[in-house]
Protein backbone atom coordinates (compact mmCIF):
# COMPACT_ATOMS: atom_id res chain seq x y z
CA UNK A 1 0.00 0.00 0.00
CA UNK A 2 2.75 2.43 0.95
CA UNK A 3 4.65 1.70 -2.27
CA UNK A 4 1.52 2.46 -4.30
CA UNK A 5 1.01 5.77 -2.50
CA UNK A 6 4.64 6.73 -3.10
CA UNK A 7 4.31 5.92 -6.79
CA UNK A 8 1.19 8.06 -7.10
CA UNK A 9 2.88 10.97 -5.34
CA UNK A 10 5.93 10.62 -7.58
CA UNK A 11 3.76 10.72 -10.70
CA UNK A 12 1.86 13.78 -9.44
CA UNK A 13 5.00 15.81 -8.75
CA UNK A 14 5.79 16.62 -12.42
CA UNK A 15 2.19 17.79 -12.97
CA UNK A 16 2.41 20.08 -9.95
CA UNK A 17 5.76 21.39 -11.12
CA UNK A 18 4.40 22.08 -14.61
CA UNK A 19 1.31 23.79 -13.21
CA UNK A 20 3.40 25.96 -10.89
CA UNK A 21 5.79 26.82 -13.72
CA UNK A 22 2.86 27.80 -15.96
CA UNK A 23 1.35 30.04 -13.29
CA UNK A 24 4.74 31.63 -12.63
CA UNK A 25 5.21 32.42 -16.31
CA UNK A 26 1.73 33.93 -16.54
CA UNK A 27 2.36 36.05 -13.45
CA UNK A 28 5.74 37.29 -14.70
CA UNK A 29 5.47 37.45 -18.50
CA UNK A 30 8.09 38.86 -20.81
CA UNK A 31 7.55 42.33 -22.31
CA UNK A 32 6.79 40.67 -25.66
CA UNK A 33 3.85 38.82 -24.10
CA UNK A 34 2.42 42.00 -22.60
CA UNK A 35 2.77 43.89 -25.89
CA UNK A 36 1.10 40.97 -27.68
CA UNK A 37 -1.75 41.08 -25.16
CA UNK A 38 -2.20 44.81 -25.84
CA UNK A 39 -2.39 44.15 -29.60
CA UNK A 40 -4.88 41.32 -29.05
CA UNK A 41 -6.94 43.54 -26.77
CA UNK A 42 -7.07 46.34 -29.36
CA UNK A 43 -8.04 43.91 -32.13
CA UNK A 44 -10.72 42.34 -29.94
CA UNK A 45 -12.15 45.76 -29.13
CA UNK A 46 -12.40 46.59 -32.82
CA UNK A 47 -14.00 43.28 -33.82
CA UNK A 48 -16.41 43.53 -30.88
CA UNK A 49 -17.67 46.84 -32.24
CA UNK A 50 -18.33 45.18 -35.62
CA UNK A 51 -19.88 41.96 -34.28
CA UNK A 52 -23.38 43.37 -33.88
CA UNK A 53 -25.78 41.72 -31.46
CA UNK A 54 -25.11 38.05 -32.29
CA UNK A 55 -24.89 36.34 -28.90
CA UNK A 56 -22.20 33.72 -29.53
CA UNK A 57 -19.50 35.82 -31.23
CA UNK A 58 -20.24 38.77 -28.96
CA UNK A 59 -19.91 36.59 -25.85
CA UNK A 60 -16.61 35.08 -26.99
CA UNK A 61 -15.17 38.50 -27.77
CA UNK A 62 -16.46 39.91 -24.49
CA UNK A 63 -14.94 37.05 -22.46
CA UNK A 64 -11.61 37.57 -24.18
CA UNK A 65 -11.65 41.20 -23.07
CA UNK A 66 -12.56 40.17 -19.52
CA UNK A 67 -9.67 37.70 -19.36
CA UNK A 68 -7.22 40.25 -20.76
CA UNK A 69 -8.46 42.93 -18.36
CA UNK A 70 -7.84 40.59 -15.43
CA UNK A 71 -4.38 39.74 -16.74
CA UNK A 72 -3.44 43.41 -17.07
CA UNK A 73 -4.51 43.98 -13.46
CA UNK A 74 -2.57 40.92 -12.28
CA UNK A 75 0.56 42.00 -14.16
CA UNK A 76 0.38 45.46 -12.63
CA UNK A 77 -0.15 44.05 -9.12
CA UNK A 78 2.03 40.97 -9.48
CA UNK A 79 3.92 41.21 -6.17
CA UNK A 80 0.72 40.92 -4.06
CA UNK A 81 -0.99 38.38 -6.36
CA UNK A 82 0.03 34.78 -5.68
CA UNK A 83 0.06 31.75 -7.98
CA UNK A 84 -2.92 30.27 -6.14
CA UNK A 85 -5.01 33.38 -6.82
CA UNK A 86 -4.33 33.46 -10.56
CA UNK A 87 -6.63 30.65 -11.75
CA UNK A 88 -9.68 31.65 -9.65
CA UNK A 89 -9.24 35.27 -10.76
CA UNK A 90 -9.27 34.29 -14.43
CA UNK A 91 -12.17 31.86 -13.98
CA UNK A 92 -14.31 34.31 -12.00
CA UNK A 93 -13.78 37.05 -14.56
CA UNK A 94 -15.74 34.91 -17.06
CA UNK A 95 -17.89 32.53 -14.98
CA UNK A 96 -19.76 35.43 -13.37
CA UNK A 97 -21.62 35.79 -16.68
CA UNK A 98 -23.48 32.54 -15.93
CA UNK A 99 -26.04 34.73 -14.17
CA UNK A 100 -27.16 35.95 -17.62
CA UNK A 101 -28.56 32.50 -18.48
CA UNK A 102 -32.00 33.03 -16.88
CA UNK A 103 -32.40 36.28 -18.83
CA UNK A 104 -31.48 34.57 -22.09
CA UNK A 105 -34.16 31.96 -21.33
CA UNK A 106 -36.80 34.65 -20.79
CA UNK A 107 -36.74 34.89 -16.99
CA UNK A 108 -36.13 38.19 -15.19
CA UNK A 109 -35.77 36.66 -11.75
CA UNK A 110 -32.26 38.13 -11.33
CA UNK A 111 -32.85 41.45 -13.09
CA UNK A 112 -36.02 42.97 -11.64
CA UNK A 113 -35.30 46.70 -11.49
CA UNK A 114 -31.66 46.38 -12.61
CA UNK A 115 -29.92 46.42 -15.96
CA UNK A 116 -27.77 43.40 -15.15
CA UNK A 117 -28.20 40.43 -12.78
CA UNK A 118 -27.92 41.18 -9.06
CA UNK A 119 -24.66 39.26 -8.77
CA UNK A 120 -23.11 41.84 -11.10
CA UNK A 121 -22.49 44.15 -8.14
CA UNK A 122 -20.01 44.89 -5.40
CA UNK A 123 -22.09 42.66 -3.12
CA UNK A 124 -20.53 39.60 -4.78
CA UNK A 125 -17.04 41.04 -4.32
CA UNK A 126 -17.76 41.81 -0.65
CA UNK A 127 -19.12 38.29 0.00
CA UNK A 128 -16.02 36.70 -1.52
CA UNK A 129 -13.74 38.92 0.56
CA UNK A 130 -15.66 38.01 3.72
CA UNK A 131 -15.22 34.31 2.91
CA UNK A 132 -11.50 34.91 2.30
CA UNK A 133 -11.07 36.80 5.57
CA UNK A 134 -12.80 33.99 7.46
CA UNK A 135 -9.92 31.67 6.63
CA UNK A 136 -6.64 31.81 8.50
CA UNK A 137 -4.54 31.82 5.34
CA UNK A 138 -6.74 34.49 3.66
CA UNK A 139 -8.32 32.05 1.18
CA UNK A 140 -6.54 32.26 -2.14
CA UNK A 141 -9.51 31.01 -4.15
CA UNK A 142 -11.95 33.42 -2.57
CA UNK A 143 -9.69 36.47 -2.77
CA UNK A 144 -8.64 35.57 -6.32
CA UNK A 145 -12.29 35.22 -7.36
CA UNK A 146 -13.03 38.62 -5.78
CA UNK A 147 -10.30 40.14 -7.95
CA UNK A 148 -11.76 38.48 -11.05
CA UNK A 149 -15.31 39.70 -10.35
CA UNK A 150 -14.08 43.24 -9.64
CA UNK A 151 -12.18 43.19 -12.93
CA UNK A 152 -15.32 41.98 -14.72
CA UNK A 153 -17.39 44.81 -13.27
CA UNK A 154 -14.83 47.42 -14.31
CA UNK A 155 -15.10 46.20 -17.89
CA UNK A 156 -18.93 46.09 -17.79
CA UNK A 157 -19.15 49.64 -16.48
CA UNK A 158 -17.62 50.92 -19.73
CA UNK A 159 -18.74 48.21 -22.14
CA UNK A 160 -19.60 49.60 -25.58
CA UNK A 161 -23.38 49.58 -26.10
CA UNK A 162 -23.61 48.35 -22.52
CA UNK A 163 -26.41 49.11 -20.12
CA UNK A 164 -24.26 49.87 -17.08
CA UNK A 165 -24.15 48.11 -13.73
CA UNK A 166 -26.21 48.42 -10.55
CA UNK A 167 -22.94 48.52 -8.69
CA UNK A 168 -24.33 49.09 -5.19
CA UNK A 169 -27.25 46.64 -5.28
CA UNK A 170 -29.17 45.96 -3.01
CA UNK A 171 -28.54 49.35 -1.35
CA UNK A 172 -29.34 51.13 -4.61
CA UNK A 173 -30.74 50.06 -7.99
CA UNK A 174 -29.14 53.02 -9.71
CA UNK A 175 -27.33 52.12 -12.91
CA UNK A 176 -23.75 53.35 -13.08
CA UNK A 177 -21.63 53.70 -16.20
CA UNK A 178 -18.13 54.99 -16.88
CA UNK A 179 -16.72 56.45 -20.10
CA UNK A 180 -15.14 53.94 -22.44
CA UNK A 181 -12.12 56.24 -22.63
CA UNK A 182 -11.52 55.87 -18.88
CA UNK A 183 -11.50 52.08 -19.23
CA UNK A 184 -9.13 52.14 -22.22
CA UNK A 185 -6.77 54.57 -20.45
CA UNK A 186 -6.74 52.32 -17.37
CA UNK A 187 -5.76 49.34 -19.55
CA UNK A 188 -2.92 51.36 -21.08
CA UNK A 189 -1.69 52.40 -17.62
CA UNK A 190 -1.87 48.84 -16.28
CA UNK A 191 0.01 47.52 -19.31
CA UNK A 192 2.70 50.18 -18.85
CA UNK A 193 3.09 49.23 -15.18
CA UNK A 194 3.33 45.58 -16.15
CA UNK A 195 6.04 46.37 -18.72
CA UNK A 196 8.15 48.02 -16.03
CA UNK A 197 8.33 44.75 -14.14
CA UNK A 198 9.21 44.31 -10.46
CA UNK A 199 11.69 46.81 -9.05
CA UNK A 200 15.30 45.77 -8.36
CA UNK A 201 16.03 44.21 -5.02
CA UNK A 202 17.95 46.25 -2.53
CA UNK A 203 21.33 44.88 -1.49
CA UNK A 204 20.01 43.99 1.97
CA UNK A 205 17.11 42.06 0.42
CA UNK A 206 19.16 39.94 -1.96
CA UNK A 207 19.40 36.25 -1.22
CA UNK A 208 22.76 34.52 -1.87
CA UNK A 209 22.63 32.46 -5.03
CA UNK A 210 23.02 28.68 -5.12
CA UNK A 211 26.43 27.05 -5.17
CA UNK A 212 27.83 25.14 -8.09
CA UNK A 213 26.41 21.92 -6.68
CA UNK A 214 22.89 23.40 -6.72
CA UNK A 215 22.56 23.91 -2.96
CA UNK A 216 22.17 27.29 -1.37
CA UNK A 217 24.91 28.27 1.10
CA UNK A 218 23.95 27.43 4.67
CA UNK A 219 24.61 29.94 7.43
CA UNK A 220 27.26 28.88 9.96
CA UNK A 221 26.03 27.23 13.13
CA UNK A 222 25.66 29.47 16.17
CA UNK A 223 28.28 27.45 18.09
CA UNK A 224 30.77 27.95 15.25
CA UNK A 225 30.23 31.72 15.40
CA UNK A 226 30.80 31.75 19.17
CA UNK A 227 33.99 29.65 18.85
CA UNK A 228 35.36 31.97 16.15
CA UNK A 229 34.65 35.06 18.27
CA UNK A 230 36.32 33.54 21.34
CA UNK A 231 39.41 32.59 19.34
CA UNK A 232 39.60 36.08 17.86
CA UNK A 233 39.38 37.66 21.29
CA UNK A 234 42.10 35.36 22.74
CA UNK A 235 44.59 36.05 19.92
CA UNK A 236 47.12 38.70 21.11
CA UNK A 237 47.19 41.81 18.99
CA UNK A 238 50.47 43.11 17.61
CA UNK A 239 51.62 46.24 19.36
CA UNK A 240 49.21 45.79 22.29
Amino acid sequence: MSLGLRARRTRSLPRRAISSRWRTRVLTPSPHVIVGAVVLFAADQYVYQQAGTAVVPQALLDWTDHLLTTLFIVWALKPPVSERQLVPALLASVVIDVDHVPGELGSHILTVGTSRPYSHSLTTVAMLLVLAAARRDWGAWESGAALGVASHLWRDLAEPRGSGVALFWPVSDRTITTPAAAYLISIAVLAAIGLRGPGPLRTADRVPGPRAGGRSPRPPAFSTVLAKRSSDSSTPRVGA
